[in-house]
């Protein structure tokens, strides 16, 4: 400890000059006036503290230096402030962005497509193409002597564009051969009228049965498929009839045959004949 010469209070040995008068302690350096150098005497002179008067400015300092607390560092507020108001900031331009939207999207007239539909030039009407095979035939067209005609003085507008058979089919308990045609026809909209398929031999005889069922007016084999086009240009993209074998009354061996394909006013006239479809059966 370290006693001052002037007030005898005992300070630290690493302080220089007195906490309670300001008095330099021993070892302290002695500032020297240069000044007048012709009159130096140490012995009268002070430190610069005790210039200052007496205690200078260390006379009401505590002696206990550590309740003062640190110096927060420089700008930590400054840096505080920012980071808070940047932060405020971006809310307020994702809040301004949300509402523009949300305005945007209540405020815009909403548009309603509404097109009109246009009909395709060759369009298949859901109710004339059938999807399967029906479960019994199409009737044979009645010979009702009240029905009224259509004129047959020109031949109509019709054309086949495929042809196929499923040989060997049983439909009803019965063996026999289902046929598929896809064809179009023009200018019978609204008309009823009928698919028809004769069957005869390669040499043009008829082929008969007493099933009138499968039979037309005059008692050939035929099979019908009702029709009544939705569209003044009409596709069937699959008409199919189905014929049993037991129908074609013929001898055992093999035969070759040909089906006659029509399509006929609902009076049994003509419209336009398709095509003939030539095969071989062979009965067992």
């Amino acid at each position: 400890m370290k006693k001052c010469q002037n007030c005898s209070f005992e300070n630290s040995d690493t302080m220089r000059f007195c906490v309670e008068c300001g008095t330099p302690l021993p070892d302290a350096p002695i500032i020297v006036n240069l000044g007048n150098p012709s009159n130096a005497d140490t012995a009268s002179y002070k430190s610069t503290e005790t210039q200052s008067g007496g205690k200078g400015n260390f006379g009401n300092f505590p002696n206990n230096f550590s309740n003062i607390p640190p110096q927060p560092p420089r700008g930590s507020k400054k840096k505080t402030f920012l980071v808070i108001g940047g932060i405020l900031s971006l809310f307020l331009l994702v809040f301004v962005a949300g509402a523009a939207i949300i305005g945007y999207n209540l405020m815009k007239d909403e548009v309603v497509y509404n097109p009109t539909p246009t009909p395709a030039a060759s369009a298949t009407p859901d109710k004339t193409t059938p999807t399967k095979t029906p479960k019994s035939p199409t009737p044979t067209p009645d010979d009702d002597d009240d029905a009224t005609p259509v004129p047959t003085n020109k031949e109509g507008k019709a054309e086949i564009d495929k042809m196929w058979v499923d040989y060997n089919v049983t439909e009803g308990g019965k063996k026999g051969m289902r046929i598929h045609v896809k064809f179009t026809v023009h200018d019978l909209k609204g008309v009823d009228s009928y698919l028809a398929i004769y069957f005869e031999k390669e040499n043009g005889d008829k082929l008969y049965t007493n099933n009138k069922t499968y039979r037309s007016k005059d008692g050939q084999v035929a099979v019908f498929k009702s029709l009544k086009p939705a569209y003044k240009d009409t596709v069937y993209d699959d008409a199919q009839l189905f014929i049993p074998y037991d129908e074609f009354n013929l001898d055992k061996g093999k035969h070759n045959l040909q089906m006659d394909v029509d399509v006929i006013y609902e009076n049994g006239d003509m419209f336009k004949h398709l095509r003939n479809y030539d095969f071989q059966y062979e009965e067992g």
